[in-house]
């Protein structure tokens, strides 16, 4: 049986002068994972269709206003229109790092927060059939479908989209991962500070791995405030609201990807250039607190720009006591 409903990944929605939250605006945020030096060279995801699958999209709102490209609503009874406020939030983070990209608003939960599971795999699978290689997804549960996966198997096969899950907001204890985020198949977000308590401080609530199968989770992190702090982003009515949660930093990814994407060509190339370039936090290397670290668009467009290593044709031989040992191969510079 499927799970009765799916919510949103987000542990506050706060307006900061009610709680004790340093308010940090998308460009703050941008800036940390370097998207603001990407704009100035001219990348900023120029036609790549993203999907958010959420409360629905303020289309008209000023941070997202003719950016959206299609929408459809998968709540019965519910425009595509945003009554929550929540799909507003993560369609103004997408745009804030991939300002040119695409919305596809597939609204999935209600005004509540919630979703069934049949509305949400319909969603995704319509979000596929439009075109997006790109897939924000700030919301989760803790009980496995494996209906669902499966579903993303098959879109990521038969339509080349990646899915972008929020890791869930149920940390700092090992084994929190919620799911889908927790399928080794699609990219799980954890959410990391900008400013307090410190530039790229682990958020408590943000889910910790292993995976269920064992596997290093999350897959990478980005933005997505603190006990401390909260980002500010769209909300429903043409509003801004200060949120923190998975559900922040999931959308920051994607539009990540977006933005590779204008060069790399397909999402799944752009995904493995972020977990290449990403930045460590505490380890070197993948951890089950940050994954791979935090996003580093600058590093991963200079990855991508780089001359390919130089391969050499060898051809020796090598003189030795015995005879001759003829030696041929082939050698890759280190880049």
């Amino acid at each position: 049986m499927p799970p009765n409903t799916i919510s949103s990944e987000t542990t506050d929605f706060a307006d900061f002068t009610n709680y004790a939250l340093t308010p940090i605006t998308l460009e703050q945020s941008i800036a940390h994972i370097k998207a603001d030096k990407a704009h100035k060279k001219g990348h900023k995801g120029r036609g790549i269709k993203v999907a958010v699958i959420d409360t629905g999209v303020d289309s008209d709102h000023p941070l997202i206003d003719g950016r959206v490209v299609s929408e459809k609503s998968f709540v019965e009874g519910e425009p595509a229109d945003d009554e929550q406020g929540h799909g507003s939030w993560c369609a103004s983070a997408v745009l804030a790092v991939a300002p040119e990209a695409e919305i596809v608003n597939a609204k999935a939960l209600s005004k509540t927060g919630s979703g069934s599971a049949l509305g949400l795999m319909q969603s995704m699978e319509w979000a596929a059939q439009q075109g997006c290689k790109v897939i924000s997804c700030s919301w989760g549960g803790s009980i496995p479908f494996e209906p669902l996966r499966d579903l993303v198997i098959a879109m990521e096969k038969n339509y080349g989209c990646k899915f972008i899950f929020a890791a869930g907001n149920s940390g700092p204890g090992e084994r929190t991962i919620n799911f889908p985020g927790g399928y080794s198949e699609v990219v799980a977000v954890g959410a990391i500070a900008v400013v307090n308590p410190e530039p790229d401080a682990i958020a408590r609530f943000s889910s910790r791995g292993p995976g269920p199968t064992g596997k290093i989770e999350p897959d990478i992190s980005a933005p997505g405030g603190s006990e401390e702090e909260g980002i500010e982003g769209a909300w429903k009515d043409g509003g801004m609201k200060v949120a923190r949660g998975t559900s922040m930093a999931t959308p920051q990814v994607a539009g990540a990807v977006a933005l590779l994407m204008e060069t790399c060509g397909s999402s799944e190339e752009a995904v493995e250039l972020l977990y290449e370039t990403a930045r460590d936090v505490k380890t070197q290397g993948k951890d089950n607190d940050s994954g791979y670290g935090v996003v580093d668009i600058e590093s991963a467009l200079e990855e991508q720009q780089a001359p390919p290593a130089r391969v050499y044709q060898i051809n020796a031989v090598l003189k030795t006591p015995f005879g001759d040992w003829p030696i041929t191969g082939i050698a890759t510079e280190k880049k």
